[in-house]
């Protein structure tokens, strides 16, 4: 049974932890310029505020008899 060669897996597990093999398939290393370092770092370091309901949500309205009956 013959194995097929990755790059995610080393012929020699002896590399240190962490390092970053390149690719067989050809595409090589993609490079960023400094202002698309800076958008990447700003757009992975601001907090997504939490989207608001777009439509009110129509249900029976319980009143605290109804809930503690549940």
């Amino acid at each position: 049974m013959s194995t097929i060669r990755s790059s995610v897996r080393p012929k020699s597990s002896k590399l240190p932890w962490g390092t970053i093999l390149k690719p067989e398939f050809g595409l090589g290393h993609q490079k960023m310029t400094e202002y698309e370092i800076d958008q990447t770092v700003e757009r992975l370091n601001t907090v997504k505020q939490p989207k608001e309901r777009e439509y009110p949500r129509n249900g029976p309205v319980l009143d605290q008899d109804a809930l503690d009956e549940m």
